[in-house]
């Protein structure tokens, strides 16, 4: 009984909490996984990421005018689909190998929107970090280094794809700029 009690009075130590976003941050990753799960529900990858390309770049809408933001926009709504899971239990899969998330004991519903919401996440620290300046010929390399630099931070797991035989063709583009 002794036991029982301490378990539910269990208090975490923040000090040992994970990364949690606050404020408008976090707000915003909830909207853009709601938006992704719409996106993919409905075929509109392209546009969403065209949008969370425009909406992340400190240049806004700017940045899809010029051949870095175009490529690093296509890139990741051909990774977002190919990466998109296929059921609860490739969400799983996926969740653990991409992100490092364990999402044992959460609905099926809530496991696909924290797979979304993560996805979303380094969709946007992507578009974030391009450089949309310079030669047009130069585009590649930018999204290749900005992509790379994202899934360190945001999605180390795909670093481990890159360049598989078995890796999605897009996934390429992550391996480290020569």
């Amino acid at each position: 009984m002794n036991a029982n009690r301490r378990l539910l009075s269990y208090q975490p130590d923040p000090a040992w909490s994970v990364y949690t976003p606050s404020g408008r941050e976090s707000d915003t990753e909830l909207a853009d996984g709601a938006a992704l799960l719409e996106a993919a529900d409905s075929g509109q990858l392209p546009a969403f990421s065209a949008a969370l390309v425009a909406d992340g770049h400190p240049g806004g809408r700017a940045v899809l005018q010029t051949a870095p933001g175009r490529l690093l926009s296509s890139t990741l709504a051909t990774l977002a689909g190919q990466l998109w899971p296929a059921g609860t239990a490739d969400v799983k899969r996926k969740a653990i190998a991409l992100f490092g998330l364990e999402l044992e004991g959460l609905s099926p519903e809530d496991k696909q929107f924290e797979y979304a919401r993560h996805l979303a996440r380094f969709m946007r620290e992507a578009a974030h970090e391009l450089q949309a300046g310079g030669a047009a010929s130069d585009a590649p390399r930018r999204v290749q280094a900005t992509l790379a630099l994202a899934a360190r931070r945001h999605a180390p797991g795909l670093l481990h794809y890159a360049g598989r035989a078995n890796a999605p063709a897009s996934l390429d583009s992550l391996e480290a700029p020569d």
